[in-house]
């Protein structure tokens, strides 16, 4: 269970598919001892590392190139664990994140949506949230994170607002707090709301973060208005993470030229477009759906040119 952790702790990867298979959860349990951590906790921290679209055949395209499934697993696990130890904090909290994984793979249902905020409600009445410790801080922030994400996906716009506020007050490093002010972005974007859409857009770039999906998601959003700020900034503050970013260098520089190529080309400059996208092609791997994309965008631009193509 040990070296399932610390493999989980390396962050390259494919570690969340290996450290599973060290963990054997009909072993006795042994986390009630000092620094050791159970199976069920690594089975299911694993699946949430992993993050992908489940290998299940109503999915054409399962992103795990490791044809994963332990999301499913994962969830009966640590379901199984709270009926044997319903004091246990670590489970609960873990089986917010894989539910959450769950429901956006589904477009977020209504039933996965109202069991989630009952188990978040749960977690965050848990006093250790109330603590100054860092990790029961960073915790708290995620669970928040959960459920503004749930109103926002439920169209509750004023309790996505309160949440996310909470959560970006929060005694944290600037590069967690980003994702508060993202998410807040998010809402302003759907609401139309110029004025505080550019207000947080302004504060992510201030905050930054270690973390590349937070740019590209920054990007996207960047051709949706006009905004008075130095888009170069994003791509800089996103070249300076990728570096520190070791082997995972190719395939993130590949999603953000995607990316670039897409706002170009709702910009209708078509050349620029295709050289990003073609970019984003030479770096990525030769299995990678980034080429159904580059063939996507050649058929669409042939069509704008000739209508009758």
């Amino acid at each position: 269970n040990l070296l399932g952790y610390l493999l989980l702790f390396c962050e390259e990867l494919n570690n969340c598919h290996v450290a599973t298979r060290f963990c054997k959860l009909d072993h006795p349990d042994m986390s009630d001892q000092e620094g050791l951590k159970s199976a069920y906790d690594i089975h299911g921290a694993g699946a949430v590392a992993c993050y992908v679209t489940d290998n299940n055949p109503k999915f054409t395209f399962p992103t795990c190139s490791k044809k994963c499934s332990s999301h499913p697993r994962a969830i009966k696990y640590l379901q199984k664990y709270i009926h044997q130890k319903p004091w246990n904090h670590d489970a609960r909290y873990l089986l917010v994140l894989n539910y959450l994984q769950k429901a956006r793979e589904q477009r977020f249902p209504h039933h996965l949506c109202g069991l989630l905020n009952r188990l978040i409600q749960t977690a965050l009445s848990n006093e250790l949230y109330s603590e100054t410790e860092m990790r029961y801080q960073y915790r708290h922030f995620q669970l928040l994170l959960c459920a503004s994400e749930i109103s926002l996906q439920c169209g509750n716009h004023m309790s996505c607002i309160t949440d996310a506020k909470k959560a970006s007050q929060l005694v944290l490093p600037d590069d967690y707090l980003f994702f508060a002010h993202l998410l807040l972005c998010r809402l302003y974007a759907m609401k139309d709301d110029h004025l505080n859409f550019q207000k947080e857009y302004a504060k992510c770039l201030e905050l930054r973060t270690d973390c590349h999906i937070g740019w590209i998601c920054l990007k996207l959003m960047e051709c949706q208005y006009e905004l008075e700020i130095d888009s170069n900034a994003i791509d800089l503050n996103f070249e300076e993470c990728i570096k520190r970013g070791g082997n995972s260098w190719n395939m993130w520089m590949a999603a953000y030229n995607l990316v670039r190529g897409v706002n170009l080309l709702q910009k209708r400059d078509l050349v620029s477009a295709e050289e990003f996208v073609a970019q984003a092609c030479s770096l990525a791997g030769f299995e990678s759906c980034l080429f159904l994309c580059h063939g996507m965008y050649l058929r669409w631009a042939r069509a704008s040119k000739n209508p009758l193509a």
